[in-house]
């Protein structure tokens, strides 16, 4: 029964050493990736500004040219739609009324 269980501590205490190299690694690479991240941050935010620009200028050309141009055709086609609609019910109820009248 103590060999079983000098076995088990002895089994416990090297899986202990090798976690213990592992966590050691991982933080070797995290500190590693932070030296990179924070030497290239300068870059990184100057190319995300780049974008930004890129994008806002792209969505104002097409707002511009694009949408605003169909959104006004659109409006006046409603509009001349809606006007002759009105002239047409106008005319069938004067229609209608001269006739009630005779």
């Amino acid at each position: 029964m103590t060999v079983i269980r000098d076995l088990a501590i002895i089994l416990l205490a090297v899986l202990n050493i090798v976690l213990l190299a592992v966590l050691v690694i991982v933080a070797f690479q995290v500190w590693r990736l932070i030296k990179i991240v924070m030497r290239e941050f300068p870059g990184l935010v100057n190319k995300a500004k780049e974008a930004a620009t890129t994008v806002e200028g792209t969505t104002s050309f097409l707002g511009n040219t694009v949408a605003k141009p169909a959104i006004n055709a659109l409006t006046f086609s409603a509009s001349a739609r809606q006007f002759i609609s009105v002239l047409a019910r106008g005319t069938r109820s004067a229609n209608r009324q001269s006739e009630a009248k005779r």
